[in-house]
């Protein structure tokens, strides 16, 4: 990364693009809200931390786009309530436009009690288009109204590769240009002959 005609930033380019577009605050694939100085929350609940892992469970930045991965988000209730909480993710891609927003779900009395607990994404292979997404973490409270706990906006960062001469011929169509939006699911299709 050049900044001024010097070399601002070298290394993986997950690490580099985060850079890039955060400049000193980087947004990488593994934070540690826990130890920042303030915590980040309030008197519901606190944010600890958040990762990107692959299907494996292997922190990563960067992703096949053919391949699942999941956002983990580990939070701690800091009295018990009467509804759980909603874990959400935000999903922004490079330009800042929202690609979704999902919202975890409890069943039951599950995660009211008081103390740690862990919420993860599973996002599927063959959704999100080649790029770098950002995506934001929160924790919405909605039993004396609607409540959001934290919102951290750019709190993750991760890259869905497209391996071009892997998916060219059979993903692509023999196609090697950019492919517009955000999304590029794998849909089923049927062809008939028709009359």
């Amino acid at each position: 990364l050049l900044e001024g005609g010097r070399v601002a930033a070298s290394g993986p380019a997950s690490d580099v693009v985060s850079r890039y577009f955060h400049g000193e605050r980087n947004t990488p694939y593994r934070t540690d809200f826990g130890a920042a100085p303030v915590p980040v929350g309030d008197h519901l609940a606190t944010l600890q931390s958040a990762t990107i892992e692959d299907a494996a469970g292997r922190p990563t930045a960067d992703v096949d786009i053919r391949s699942p991965f999941r956002i983990t988000m580990r939070y701690t209730l800091r009295q018990s309530v009467p509804m759980a909480p909603y874990p959400n993710i935000h999903v922004f891609d490079m330009r800042g436009d929202c690609a979704f927003v999902a919202a975890g779900q409890w069943a039951g009395d599950v995660g009211t009690a008081a103390g740690d607990y862990t919420a993860t994404c599973h996002v599927p292979g063959n959704l999100l288009n080649n790029g770098t997404y950002f995506i934001g973490l929160a924790l919405t409270f909605r039993h004396q109204g609607i409540h959001v706990s934290f919102y951290e906006r750019d709190a993750l960062a991760v890259n869905i590769i497209d391996p071009i001469g892997e998916t060219l011929d059979d993903d692509r169509m023999g196609y090697g240009g950019p492919i517009p939006g955000m999304f590029r699911p794998k849909l089923d299709w049927t062809v008939e002959r028709g009359a």
